[in-house]
C-alpha cells in the first residue's frame, strides 16, 4: 500500500546497497575469496551519513564478508596499498596487504598492461595506416577505433592498479 511506502528508507537501504556492491566488486576484481573475511575502511566525508552506516554495519559485515570496518572523517592521507571505490555514502578502502601476494599481483597487471599495450598499438596502427582507413569499410574502422578506446582504458586501470600495489 502506497501508506506504508517512505522513499527515505529506500534511498538509504539503495546506498547501503550501493556500498556493499563495491567491496563485493573489489573482491571480485582481485579475486578475494567470499570466505575470506576482509578489513575495510570508510571515509565519511559527510557526517549526517554517519547514522546510515551505524544502523547498517551488521548488514555490511554480513554481505560483503568484512570482519572489521573503520570508519573515518576525511583522512589526510590515503591507506597504502589499498583499493578504493567511491560511493554515497563513503569512500571505500579495501587494504590489500595481507589479503593477496602483493608482487604476484604486481607481476600478473604487468603482464596483462604488457598485452593490453600490444593490442593498443595494433588498433593505433591499423587506424594511422591510410591503406587501411581508405579501404575498409565504415563499420570495421569503427570496430578499431572502439577496440582502442577500449584498450586505453584497460591501459589506464592497469596502470592505476599498479600505482596502488606499489604503494
Amino acid at each position: 500500500e502506497e501508506k506504508w511506502k517512505n522513499s527515505s528508507a529506500e534511498e538509504e537501504m539503495q546506498e547501503v546497497m550501493n556500498l556493499i556492491k563495491s567491496i563485493r566488486n573489489i573482491r571480485a576484481e582481485f579475486n578475494v575469496n567470499n570466505g575470506k573475511k576482509i578489513s575495510v575502511i570508510l571515509e565519511m566525508a559527510d557526517a549526517g551519513k554517519q547514522r546510515i552506516l551505524e544502523t547498517s554495519l551488521e548488514n555490511i559485515r554480513t554481505m560483503a564478508s568484512v570482519k572489521e570496518i573503520e570508519i573515518m572523517g576525511v583522512m589526510k592521507e590515503k591507506p597504502r596499498h589499498a583499493i578504493s571505490a567511491l560511493t554515497s555514502l563513503a569512500a571505500v578502502y579495501v587494504p590489500l596487504e595481507g589479503l593477496i601476494d602483493l608482487e604476484k599481483e604486481k607481476a600478473r597487471v604487468a603482464k596483462e598492461l604488457k598485452k593490453v599495450e600490444v593490442d593498443l598499438k595494433q588498433a593505433e596502427g591499423k587506424l594511422k595506416n591510410p591503406n587501411f582507413t581508405s579501404k575498409a569499410p565504415a563499420e570495421v574502422i569503427e570496430k578499431e577505433k572502439s577496440k582502442a578506446a577500449e584498450a586505453q582504458n584497460r591501459k589506464e586501470g592497469l596502470l592505476q592498479r599498479l600505482q596502488i600495489l606499489e604503494g
